[in-house]
């Protein structure tokens, strides 16, 4: 995935890497190897993925293109899954900007333990925003092919909030603190847009509904960011309250929680889960294609 951060250097033993044409080095002694092209990262990623099977109901579904069949990327990642909640947000900011490249209903991506609110059964996009030289806040849909930076990979709590303040022109932002571990917005149907503050948690162990709670709870906006101030965490809400269009309906700050579990899932029981923390939450399930009579 691409972000404003080039990754580490990989070393010598690595130089078939550039007879191959995807990476190119970066020193005279060809001891240094740099993989940092948006394009050719996103190339490397498509031709990793396996293509579906081309049985006659997944043709009624699913394009034969693996970069429009995001459940394949999620088989991928089961291949060798990711061990920190950084890499799955990594790996999750990929699979997500192409699940939400096309409008897609929100209660078919994340699965709410309770009654699905009516605002969520409209369709989402995935949306950037920016500022021009007017300081006017504009945005645009996500695309697939785009070579622009996915992401900001934020090292202070600065760079956090001004990716909230629309600074940094990417799609998500993968935050400084723990808690969320990363950050997005959606355009929803009616043309209002809400934030998705999300929680990613990297285990085999089934995710206990205490476990659960406690992400949750750390998701609230008022939880954000208050190791780092008074000043900082004022910020971050009128940050939040700031976004255009929001809709208002979802909870003050417009913020919906999202807990994102793999490889295990999260098997949610509502009986066992509070409404009260789990008001406006929701967690992270892999697409996956359903055979229909």
């Amino acid at each position: 995935m691409a972000t404003h951060e080039a990754p580490p250097p990989l070393g010598p033993e690595h130089l078939k890497l550039v007879n191959e044409g995807y990476a190119r080095c970066v020193d005279s002694d060809l001891s240094r190897i740099t993989i940092d092209e948006p394009i050719v990262l996103v190339s490397a990623a498509r031709k990793l993925l396996p293509h579906p099977s081309s049985r006659p109901w997944q043709e009624r579904f699913l394009s034969s293109q693996p970069n429009n069949y995001p459940a394949t990327f999620v088989g991928s990642m089961r291949l060798n899954a990711p061990r920190t909640p950084q890499a799955l947000s990594y790996c999750l900011a990929f699979y997500l900007s192409y699940v939400f490249s096309d409008p897609r209903p929100l209660e078919k991506v994340f699965t709410f333990p309770h009654k699905v609110p009516a605002w969520a059964k409209q369709s989402a996009q995935l949306v950037k925003f920016h500022r021009d030289g007017s300081l006017e806040v504009g945005y645009s849909e996500v695309a697939p092919e785009d070579s622009s930076p996915l992401a900001t990979d934020a090292t202070l709590v600065e760079d956090t909030i001004s990716w909230l303040e629309h600074q940094s022109d990417t799609a998500f932002c993968l935050p400084s603190s723990s808690t969320p571990d990363l950050l997005f917005a959606l355009k929803l149907a009616d043309k209002s847009f809400i934030w998705v503050a999300l929680r990613a948690i990297a285990s085999t162990d089934s995710i206990s509904h205490s476990e659960l709670e406690t992400a949750i709870a750390q998701l609230k906006p008022d939880s954000l960011f208050t190791d780092e101030g008074d000043d900082m965490h004022a910020r971050a809400i009128g940050a939040l309250q700031a976004l255009p269009h929001r809709l208002s309906k979802v909870n003050k700050h417009s913020l919906l929680r999202v807990v994102a579990a793999f490889p295990a899932e999260i098997d949610l029981d509502p009986a066992s889960i509070s409404a009260y923390a789990t008001s406006r939450a929701s967690t992270w399930q892999p697409l996956r294609a359903r055979r229909t009579r």
